[in-house]
């Protein structure tokens, strides 16, 4: 009885393994695509709005001058935006970082235009005074337990005030010549605004892929609590991001005031979607689901390039605000989507390696998985 079980039950078991096997590579297959489209779909439209508008506007669009000019505009966005992927690292929202942004520029011409001051001790200070506000968020928010959106949006509105007051409700039309020259100093032909923002993001992608901090930043973002079991303060690193994200931003500010030669008091309010917008839509890319350097510089660029396209074909300026709110709108359902899409392959990976035939009434399929 024994044998006559085992022979009848070979072939069974030898089609039940390749059954198994070929799941295994259909949904291997699944995963590699997947994968890739996550990490380079965004880069690919990039691409493709970038021959498209080339094609339809050779003249205008595909050239230096327009590819020089998109990135000297961009370069603030960049650098607001990376001041505020860093809070976002950690599981925490700084909406004070445009208004930041806007007080550096503000004090840097103004200190320079009012007070008299040189152009680099002008910009050190407002610099300061930005990293000063960003570590008043983090205390707020670690020390106070107050939760990061309320505690950064009462802050966006009181620093408002303050560069109110210190302009008296006045614009600053104008700069000094020597502050001006800082703002709009070229070096290879490509704008200083422009180095220093690369610059940025190329010193926080070695910080975040490569130093301890980086690590432990990613950890906190991660799951707090296992972090803290591991000896990592999330509390201090906390303070950290907002720390470094108020720097960033102070510096993108104030070499946004020199390079326009004025400041306004309404200069901060315009930079905040856009930031938030590049932050969240470069998490769906290059690394899916992690805020990341290089994916919030090729959001921005999308964002901008994609405007730039736009307008250049005939669209009212007001496309900007359009784009930019869908953008941010689609790159969190599309994050949202992508961690349920992960997860339901996962499962059905788990489960190839279980059934050894079809699967049964009884089990779950992909559609109910999706529903689930």
């Amino acid at each position: 009885m024994s044998a006559n079980n085992d022979t009848r039950t070979a072939p069974q078991e030898a089609n039940a393994f390749l059954t198994r096997s070929a799941r295994r590579a259909q949904i291997a297959d699944e995963g590699a695509v997947l994968h890739l489209l996550g990490r380079f779909g965004l880069p690919m439209i990039l691409v493709a709005v970038i021959v498209v508008f080339s094609l339809w506007q050779p003249d205008s669009f595909f050239s230096w001058i327009n590819f020089n000019a998109t990135f000297a505009q961009q370069a603030i966005i960049v650098m607001v935006a990376l001041g505020a992927m860093i809070p976002l690292i950690v599981g925490e929202f700084d909406l004070s970082i445009g208004t930041n942004a806007g007080l550096a520029a503000i004090l840097t011409v103004g200190l320079c235009q009012m007070q008299g001051l040189r152009p680099w001790p002008a910009i050190a200070i407002a610099v300061a005074v930005s990293g000063l506000v960003g570590l008043l968020n983090g205390l707020i928010v670690t020390r106070l337990k107050v939760n990061s959106f309320v505690a950064t949006l009462g802050m966006a509105t009181a620093i408002g005030g303050f560069g109110q007051l210190y302009t008296h409700q006045q614009d600053i039309p104008s700069a000094p010549t020597d502050l001006v020259a800082i703002g709009r100093a070229e070096v290879f032909n490509l704008p200083v605004t422009v180095i220093v923002a690369l610059a940025t993001a190329a010193v926080l992608a070695v910080a975040l892929q490569l130093l301890p901090i980086g690590r432990q930043l990613l950890a906190v973002g991660a799951n707090r609590r296992a972090a803290e079991l591991t000896g990592i303060r999330p509390d201090l690193r906390i303070v950290t991001s907002f720390l470094v994200g108020g720097l960033v931003a102070g510096v993108g500010g104030a070499l946004y005031g020199a390079n326009l030669g004025a400041a306004g008091n309404q200069t901060g309010a315009t930079l905040l979607l856009p930031a938030f917008a590049a932050a969240f839509l470069g998490s769906t890319t290059i690394t899916p689901g992690r805020y990341n350097v290089l994916g919030t510089l090729v959001a921005v660029l999308l964002l901008a390039f994609t405007v730039s396209g736009l307008e250049q074909v005939g669209v009212q300026p007001w496309i900007e605000s359009v784009v930019q709110g869908i953008a941010l709108i689609a790159a969190v359902a599309f994050s949202s989507w992508a961690i349920r899409r992960r997860t339901l392959h996962l499962r059905n990976a788990q489960l190839a390696l279980l059934r050894p035939t079809a699967p049964q009434k009884d089990e779950p399929t992909e559609h109910e998985g999706a529903i689930a």
